[in-house]
């Protein structure tokens, strides 16, 4: 019974994914979710609460608690922040977007 109702989420959701204004909303989503769940991992393995996190930062447990879960708009300088707390480096790259393909002719720049 649960594969079924998993199966109508998975159509569901292809449908939803084929609006453009859908699809961009749902990847920033889904990015936020990716980013908190990582300062999580982090934060366990390191053994800190996110209470002993908040007071590294200088911030609120419920601040820390909101990135986690991926509700809170985080600039750059809040995550070195929290990858600095968390004894980590804060990486990020250009990424060419999946729905423009950019085609660099060879000899040309």
């Amino acid at each position: 019974m649960e594969r079924k109702k998993s199966r109508r989420f998975d159509d569901h959701l292809a449908e939803q994914l084929k609006d453009p204004e859908f699809q961009i909303l749902y990847e920033k989503e889904r990015e936020a979710l990716r980013i908190g769940m990582e300062i999580v991992q982090r934060r366990r393995a390191l053994g800190v609460t996110q209470a002993e996190l908040a007071k590294k930062m200088g911030t609120s447990e419920s601040a820390i608690s909101r990135l986690e879960r991926g509700d809170a708009n985080a600039t750059i300088w809040t995550l070195r922040r929290v990858a600095a707390a968390l004894q980590a480096d804060w990486r990020y790259r250009l990424v060419p977007s999946r729905s423009q393909s950019v085609r660099l002719r060879a000899g040309r720049r």
